[in-house]
């Protein structure tokens, strides 16, 4: 879940950076040179003290004198995890996959992987021995010449694999997962004849498609395209798998009318089973989803909700239950009075963690803190956390993952200063979203 820089006002924070596929996407870009930040020491939670602390948690901000952004992150085995984006000489130049592996008290060493002309990550997703990802080579902002782009790693970091699915024509890849046969199931946008884009800025061949990669191999087994009639469907977001298949969310434009999320419910065939949106257990349309977890008996997802209707103003991070048939289970929005974006969710021991962030509305629509929200199994909130680099005004939360000992591994990205690029901001908390000194 996927442009660089996502359309903040209308609630949607992709999960991607440097693939602008439509016209919204340029308001973030403007967004993007105005926010400031100045210190490097990161602020502690504001949430809730609790008495029973006996985790290793940690807050940590880096960076160089180059652009680096994350889009993802995930746990291992040991009690740390990897943090994935890319790295460049500035926001619009996108060079290298840019990979960060942490340990269990916050001690970290980079990685970069670099194929012509450039390289970057966009979904990860563990596996018994190590991980995989998902995401672009090539040129950025729908060139002819990009390419999905699938590798297996080990947990140190060594490619054990990789392959390129170009599809159509040209094609983006955007979340991966793993299903039960241990192959690899992906989630991308593949695209052609570019003598002839339509009137909406996309090209006038374009598909969403769910691809299954052999996991020892990487070779391409079999793609089903989930595009649908009803609406025109713009992003693949988030992918998880399941004992009966595959759910995909995302989110897609209809007729001039309205952004609307949708769940997506494939076999282990590829089968498309369901496909169904939660616009209906709301008051509007405009709903986004980005991220879907399976939480051993339905489906989390988490996105955004636009409050208004008019894919402007104020928004809520909103997480829908479904049940395994695809049917809604429950709605419900947070951060209310905050606009609030939700891009990631965890499946915890007693409930969900959801990762976005909360806007800053004045005097300009800017995105502040990074907003973690744990509920439990029904989405009754139990405590909501706020977190920052000192000073910044603009703190994104990208990803989160749950860590060996029950803690939370978020990662987020922030600008350290005026007309800067931005930095890698990564949080591992408690199992109640607390950082301490």
């Amino acid at each position: 879940m996927n442009a660089l820089l996502p359309p903040l006002d209308n609630g949607v924070a992709s999960k991607g950076e440097g693939i602008m596929r439509h016209v919204i996407v340029l308001s973030m870009l403007a967004l993007s040179m105005l926010v400031v930040a100045c210190s490097d020491k990161p602020v502690k939670s504001n949430g809730p003290p609790v008495e029973h602390l006996n985790y290793i948690t940690w807050d940590t901000a880096f960076g160089t004198e180059h652009h680096e952004f994350e889009t993802c992150v995930v746990a291992d085995p040991y009690g740390g995890g990897v943090v994935a984006g890319g790295t460049g000489i500035n926001p619009n130049s996108i060079f290298d996959a840019y990979l960060v592996f942490f340990d269990k008290t916050g001690s970290y060493y980079e990685r970069t992987y670099y194929s012509y002309p450039a390289q970057w990550v966009e979904g990860i997703c563990a596996l018994d021995d190590g991980f995989a990802v998902a995401g672009c080579n090539g040129f950025q902002d729908g060139s002819p010449t990009v390419v999905a782009w699938i590798a297996r790693f080990d947990w140190s970091g060594n490619i054990i694999w990789e392959t390129y699915y170009a599809g159509i024509q040209a094609a983006e890849a955007y979340c991966i997962t793993v299903n039960m046969n241990g192959d690899l199931v992906v989630g991308a946008f593949t695209f052609g004849d570019f003598a002839d884009p339509d009137s909406m800025g996309q090209h006038s061949i374009s598909d969403e498609v769910v691809v299954l990669f052999d996991g020892t191999t990487g070779e391409v087994l079999k793609e089903t395209s989930i595009s649908n009639d009803s609406f025109f469907v713009w992003y693949i977001d988030g992918i998880d798998a399941y004992d009966g298949g595959v759910a995909v969310v995302g989110w897609g434009y209809i007729h001039g009318q309205s952004y609307q999320a949708y769940l997506t419910l494939l076999d282990d065939t590829l089968g498309i089973v369901k496909q169904t949106s939660p616009a209906s257990c709301l008051e509007h349309d405009w709903t986004f989803l980005l991220e879907v977890k399976w939480d051993g008996d339905g489906f989390i997802a988490a996105g955004s909700y636009d409050i208004d209707g008019l894919g402007e103003g104020e928004s809520q991070m909103m997480l829908v239950r479904f049940t395994r048939d695809g049917d809604i289970d429950w709605c419900r929005t947070f951060g209310e009075g905050k606009s609030a974006h939700g891009r990631s969710v965890a499946v915890t021991r007693t409930g969900y963690a959801a990762v976005g962030y909360v806007d800053e509305l004045e005097p300009i629509k800017l995105p502040a803190d990074v907003y973690l929200v744990l509920t439990d199994k029904y989405g009754n909130v139990v405590s909501e956390h706020t977190y920052e680099v000192a000073d910044t005004t603009s703190d994104t939360g990208g990803g989160i993952d749950v860590t060996a000992d029950g803690g939370l591994l978020i990662s987020a990205r922030s600008f350290p200063a005026p007309l800067s690029w931005g930095d890698i901001y990564v949080i591992k908390t408690d199992p109640y979203g607390n950082v301490r000194e």
